[in-house]
């Protein structure tokens, strides 16, 4: 809850602030700033996270540790200083401490200004002493972390988070974090740029792992600043230059972050830079080491360096020629040449020599990164749109320029995707990506002709699916940045041949929204949704990643979307797919709460498709076995969406009710269309009966939803079990009728009256309890060619639906302990009772069916009429125990009902008649029946005397040894009959 994350920050802030040494500093405020950055976070926590760090790391009242390492401090103070509480600040080398009881030399001026001047020095060492170990336990949340993403959060919403509009209570002390960060950052830089300094200084004190972790840890902090405030590190840019010559001494892996870090802080740096200061780097080898990354690492450090590169070239006071701008063209120019002479070498690489491949997918990501990073000039739109659509590679590497770049790149780029192995494919389609992020309605062109449709498809193969996911995400997201850093507003204020009026209606921007139109297509999008259930991970992940920003965004219908984020809920060997799915329902169901209850009921089902469909050699199952526990699939979900929410709670119970609602008694009427069309009424009956059939499993997991959903309070199995004693009570008892006469009709030996109460066993119940069945005598017809064994199968899957039903009633009791009697009060009308469940059983539903149909060498797939038989007695049996509760709760006075709650002895008067009203007469003389309310079966026994009992359910144990053979005696007797329950 909210309180206890609150309690818990506040204990974090006075460890923190009191305790230098915790060692547990680092991973406590990783975890801190990722729950700032959590957006379902509440304000108050975060901005009691705010204050922590603002105090910890800016305002810096946090004690600071004394190491050993640094140089003594000359403090000349008295003695009598060591009784100050004040603990001595770590001071860099070289810098004296000057207190207010330092003695001063001869040389000392004793003048106000003197005294002024001393209280400066010692707050600036002060704060330059705070400043160096807050970035040092910034550097250790970073390697913590694994990444700089929180860190930024944290910064971008101490700087950026706060409006002037705010007029909340907070608004004045988030104003003061805003001004305290603003004016600690650099402080915090020169720290982080000086601990760097003094690493390299000790570096033949470390391993090279060591050292390097620590450098890249270092410079990835940089770059955090760099991204929040990039003027506080451009001064800083002649130190952190060098490291891109990548002769660092560190591992290979190590030494690809560096160069990407400070690529990066090179790019984010380059606005803030003045003509000057890209004069001066122009000066400097940076431009050939950055050309060096692209020939020497892999595609993340690539698109890193062509990214800062073309930055430099395009920096608004630089010139249209600068060397830059040239060095990025060469480097183009050599690349487009060597993917143009190997274009027509052979249509499959996975042939060629490693050295070969590894140069075509260089030369393919240096060629993307150059597209979607360099401002290219470009033709006409209409010549080179023509251009493209006839597919000509007509663009020589002589050829080639700047003005027509981007349209040869998008044809040599094509015929590479055309290739055969996965690989060259894969790489070719990430190079489209940056062509497609600088000319979006290149993007039309490749849809027209089919391709994007191909690459989603199946035949595509699992690696070209997940990384044509990736890029159109890549596409969307692109958009989204240059539309709301303002680049897309600036380039339209630039052109002056956009009118007021364009301006004003958006046609200016028109390329902003193609790519989110093309993925919004019906088949695209549910080529999509489909994704969503592919047997392979890894694309099951990277839809769900599109898919989150096309609901972001707006581009996909919610209504559509959420069945399939139910459906991944079931992805249970993919914790990290059921993960990123729950947080979007969650967010959905925040947005439009009743949404979810709406479309709760296709959310099952698609759950059930997707197991089926992700995971064939696996049962279909609605639970998981988490931490030692057994969970409902969708108990997150219900606990976060749901079940705060009564009308969202009985909402979802009913839809998932109606899975079992049968439209039996409602006529078809077959349309004047379909008549014509040339369907009979039994194709129709056919095709649904096919459709019941295929609802049996479907119906066995909707009931193991709601057997395992977390209930908090007794009413919602309450609720269930009275819907669930509704649907049998009307459609159970007419199934009973139509099964009864559907064998009586076909000859199969029933009872001798008709049983509309279903009080006695039939024919079929007994013969059910031997191991074959159907290898009775009594039964014999059914296995003659005039038996109707099609119609049995219909009406006793329609049974089976009804012994789920009754077999989730009997688990709901016994989990939460409820008696028939609170079951039978439960009414929909009346004051409810807010009964809490204290403690339950933990019992596994049991969801389990016969199969129907069984395998033979002679007929193939048959009807099994053993299974149906069993299902059929077993139906019986519990319709019978059903009926006889409903009868005896009627039939309960108020003061019966106070006796089961324990009357006393002198409380009970039965009368002379009372024990022989348990049992009922029989058409045979001499023999009675057992009340069926006990075991749900009936055998004829004669009646024994019994004595008179002053609690009927104790008469009722009595009576039971003398009406119910022993192998029925069991507890469970009449929900397990022959291995159904």
């Amino acid at each position: 809850g909210i309180s206890v994350r609150k309690s818990t920050v506040k204990i974090f802030q006075d460890v923190l602030l009191s305790n230098p040494e915790y060692k547990g500093r680092a991973s406590a405020c990783a975890k801190m700033l990722r729950q700032a950055a959590d957006p379902k976070e509440d304000d108050n926590i975060r901005d009691l996270i705010h204050e922590l760090f603002t105090q910890l790391w800016l305002e810096g009242k946090g004690k600071t540790p004394v190491k050993s390492a640094t140089k003594p401090v000359r403090d000349r103070s008295s003695a009598d200083t060591s009784s100050t509480n004040t603990p001595n600040p770590v001071v860099p080398p070289g810098v004296e401490l000057v207190t207010p009881n330092s003695k001063l030399s001869p040389d000392d001026e004793v003048t106000p200004n003197a005294s002024t001047a001393r209280k400066r020095m010692r707050l600036e060492t002060t704060i330059e002493a705070r400043s160096r170990v807050s970035s040092e336990q910034m550097v250790e949340v970073v390697m913590e972390a694994g990444s700089k993403e929180v860190l930024v959060a944290l910064l971008r919403d101490l700087l950026f988070g706060f409006s002037d509009s705010d007029k909340d209570r907070k608004a004045n002390e988030r104003k003061r974090r805003k001004e305290t960060v603003s004016s600690h950052c650099s402080l915090l830089v020169q720290a982080l740029i000086e601990h760097l300094l003094s690493w390299e200084e000790n570096r033949a004190k470390f391993t090279p792992k060591k050292f390097g972790i620590r450098i890249v840890a270092i410079l990835r902090t940089v770059a955090v600043f760099a991204e929040v405030s990039p003027s506080t590190v451009k001064r800083h840019i002649d130190t952190l230059v060098p490291y891109l010559k990548a002769d660092n001494g560190v591992p290979r892996d190590m030494e690809t972050e560096i160069v990407t870090e400070v690529c990066g802080c090179l790019h984010r740096c380059a606005p803030v830079m003045t003509a000057s200061d890209v004069s001066a780097l122009a000066d400097t080898s940076i431009g050939d080491d950055m050309i060096k990354i692209t020939y020497n690492f892999a595609s993340g450090a690539i698109d890193a360096a062509v990214r800062a590169l073309s930055s430099l070239a395009q920096h608004a006071e630089a010139p249209a020629e600068n060397i830059f701008t040239k060095k990025l063209l060469r480097l183009a120019g050599t690349f487009y040449g060597y993917l143009f002479k190997n274009r027509s070498l052979t249509n499959d690489f996975s042939k060629k020599d490693a050295k070969l491949r590894t140069n075509i997918k260089r030369a393919l990501s240096v060629m993307g990164s150059i597209c979607r990073h360099y401002e290219l000039g470009e033709e006409e739109e209409d010549d080179w749109m023509d251009s493209v659509d006839d597919g000509d590679e007509r663009e020589t590497p002589s050829s080639i320029a700047a003005a027509n770049l981007i349209e040869g790149c998008y044809l040599i780029f094509l015929g590479y995707l055309r290739k055969i192995d996965n690989d060259t494919r894969c790489a070719a389609l990430r190079a489209l990506g940056g062509v497609f992020v600088s000319r979006p309605r290149l993007l039309l062109v490749m849809e027209q002709a089919g391709s994007v449709s191909e690459l989603m498809s199946d035949e595509a193969g699992v690696d070209l699916q997940v990384q044509a996911l990736r890029c159109w995400r890549e596409i969307l997201l692109a958009e989204e940045r240059r539309v709301d850093s303002g680049d897309a507003r600036a380039k339209m204020d630039a052109n002056k041949d956009i009118t007021l009026s364009n301006k004003i209606s958006g046609d200016q921007d028109s390329d902003a929204t193609i790519v989110g139109g093309v993925m919004s297509q019906s088949k695209h999008g549910r080529r999509l949704f489909q994704l969503t259930s592919a047997p392979t991970p890894k694309v099951r992940f990277a839809a769900l990643d599109l898919l989150s920003d096309l609901l972001r965004q707006g581009l996909v219908n919610p209504m559509e979307a959420v069945p399939f984020l139910f459906g991944l809920q079931g992805d249970v060997e993919a914790p990290e797919n059921r993960e990123k799915a729950l947080k979007l329902l969650i967010r959905e169901g925040e947005k439009r709460p009743d949404m979810l209850r709406q479309r709760i009921r296709a959310g099952v089902k698609q759950a059930y498709r997707f197991q089926r469909i992700a995971y064939p050699s696996r049962e279909v199952t609605a639970v998981i076995h988490s931490k030692g526990e057994t969970v409902c699939i969708f108990s997150q979900v219900f606990a976060d969406c749901v079940r705060s929410s009564k009308k969202q709670k009985q909402g979802l119970f009913r839809n998932l009710l109606k899975l079992f609602e049968t439209e039996e008694n409602t006529p078809k009427v077959v349309s004047i269309k379909k008549r014509k069309a040339g369907k009979q009424d039994g194709e129709e009956e056919i095709k649904n009966d096919k459709r019941k059939s295929s609802e049996l499993p479907l119906q066995s997991f909707a009931a193991q939803v709601l057997a395992h959903l977390p209930y908090t309070q007794l009413n919602d199995p309450l609720f269930i079990i009275y819907h669930i004693q509704q649907i049998c009570g009307h459609s159970g008892v007419q199934l009973v009728d139509k099964l009864t006469s559907f064998l009586q009709e076909q000859g199969v030996p029933s009872v001798t009256v008709h049983d509309e109460l279903n009080t006695e066993e039939d024919t079929l119940e007994l013969v059910a309890r031997k191991k074959e069945p159907s290898t009775s005598e009594q039964v014999v017809v059914m296995q003659t060619e005039e038996f109707n064994i099609q119609r049995f199968l219909e009406l006793c899957e329609e049974a089976a639906a009804f012994v789920l039903l009754l077999r989730l009633k009997a688990h709901l009791r016994s989990v939460y302990h409820l008696t028939e009697t609170r079951c039978a009060q439960y009414s929909l009308e009346s004051k409810e009772r807010n009964d809490k469940v204290i403690s339950t059983t933990k019992v596994i539903f049991d969801k389990s069916l016969p199969s129907f149909f069984t395998n033979t060498k002679e007929n193939g797939r048959v009807v099994d009429t053993d299974g149906l038989i069993h299902v059929y007695s077993a139906f019986r049996k519990l319709m019978r125990a059903e009926q006889t509760s409903e009868t005896s709760n009627l039939e309960l006075s108020d003061d019966e009902a106070d006796m089961e709650d324990g009357p006393s002895e002198k409380d009970v008067k039965p009368s002379p008649d009372s024990v022989m009203d348990l049992a009922t007469p029989h058409p045979m003389p001499g023999v009675m029946v057992a009340p069926a309310a006990a075991v749900g079966v009936a055998v004829d026994r004669p009646a024994k005397k019994l004595k008179p009992s002053p609690d009927p359910a104790a008469a009722m144990a009595a009576a039971l040894p003398h009406m119910v053979p022993s192998a029925m005696m069991h507890p469970s007797a009449g929900y397990r009959g022959h291995g159904m329950i």
